[in-house]
């Protein structure tokens, strides 16, 4: 009976993601961007900001899993996704809303969009690159599959086209997207746990714990740093900080996954930077009010 409710909550999770990722989350990014006023010119130093970082914390990932830990080549990328990219859409976002309210969403939406874009394109070229006559196809196969068949992107890309060129949002499609949206983000959180639930956590792992220490502390300080000395605004800044500080992403399992490659580590630290999240971000979104 036990087995048989927890397959139950196990198929009904697995339903409440699709439609988070399908349907919810998309349908809320869209409305936030088409309806929030986009920026006059392109927020580079906001952009390199947290994107230098990023690299940064990619290639030293990957640098730890080759010489410390002795990975193969082809899992590398593997190791530097695990640690550079962070879950924005279904955490970031709901605490930038509730913390902070909508005064924030446009630097958010910002990174949410490009993300995947900027980092999944650097993977993707590493773990592709060993074979290099079909390198190029592979890269745009792959890319085009992930990135631009991800219904979050996509979402984001056309609010993006709605609002610049100022097109009418049908009032019924409108009143269905606001209906979606209203359950985005506690569904998301929602998922999110589901997700979790199915990972095991193993403390004994050097790997994970470098890994969680460049996700949850390293990146977030050289974000800071890098904010400091390119003279980002606060506002802008906050945003950056909060979301280098989010732990990591799902879709470096969905990586893993793909490729075959350390399934048992990303999991390990998907599950154990969330775990460290809860009390860093606490404290980076109180100290961020003050600021």
């Amino acid at each position: 009976m036990l087995a048989r409710s927890i397959d139950s909550i196990s198929r009904s999770g697995k339903g409440l993601v699709k439609f988070v990722f399908w349907v919810a989350l998309p349908s809320m990014l869209f409305i936030k961007v088409v309806d929030t006023p986009l920026p006059a010119e392109v927020p580079w130093r906001f952009l390199f900001a947290f994107y230098i970082p990023s690299i940064i914390i990619f290639f030293t990932g990957a640098f730890l899993a080759s010489r410390v830990f002795s990975w193969n080549q082809e899992d590398l990328g593997i190791a530097g996704i695990t640690c550079c990219y962070g879950n924005l859409a279904l955490l970031g976002l709901p605490i930038i809303l509730s913390s902070f309210g909508p005064v924030f969403l446009t630097p958010a939406l910002i990174l949410i969009a490009s993300q995947s874009i900027i980092l999944f394109g650097l993977t993707i070229f590493w773990l592709e690159k060993k074979s290099d006559e079909t390198i190029v196809a592979n890269v745009f196969k792959f890319f085009i599959h992930k990135v631009l068949g991800n219904p979050i992107v996509l979402a984001l890309v056309l609010g993006f086209v709605v609002n610049m060129f100022e097109i009418s949002v049908p009032s019924i499609l409108r009143s269905s997207l606001n209906l979606f949206s209203t359950a985005a983000p506690g569904c998301s959180l929602f998922a999110l746990g589901v997700c979790l639930a199915s990972y095991q956590l193993s403390l004994n792992n050097g790997i994970v714990l470098r890994f969680v220490f460049l996700r949850n502390f390293f990146h977030p300080l050289l974000v800071f740093g890098l904010c400091v000395f390119l003279g980002v605004s606060n506002q802008w800044k906050a945003v950056a900080i909060l979301f280098a500080a989010m732990p990591t992403g799902i879709n470096a399992f969905i990586f893993a996954e793909q490729y075959e490659a350390r399934y048992e580590v990303v999991s390990m630290t998907i599950i154990l930077s969330t775990i460290v999240s809860m009390f860093t971000l606490t404290m980076l979104v109180s100290l961020l009010r003050i600021i």
